[in-house]
């Protein structure tokens, strides 16, 4: 479920969420903590690492949405 809502958090930040991308991983953190996670420092590295290149990944694709591309 946590990655749920940080997934989501992800997704509306391209829709002029007023957050940005380290308060979503912030936030991850946070409830990580919260419920006790043990590895949420490894699963907070992984996301401040790797999420910048999901979003951008993401972007890309949504650009295509709807065009016609030639094969």
């Amino acid at each position: 479920m946590l990655h749920s809502l940080h997934d989501a958090l992800y997704q509306f930040l391209d829709f002029d969420l007023p957050m940005s991308r380290a308060n979503a991983d912030r936030i991850f953190l946070e409830l990580l903590t919260r419920d006790g996670f043990g590895p949420k420092w490894v699963y907070y590295a992984a996301v401040r690492i790797f999420g910048g290149g999901f979003r951008f990944f993401t972007r890309w694709k949504r650009s295509y949405v709807g065009k016609r591309v030639p094969l």
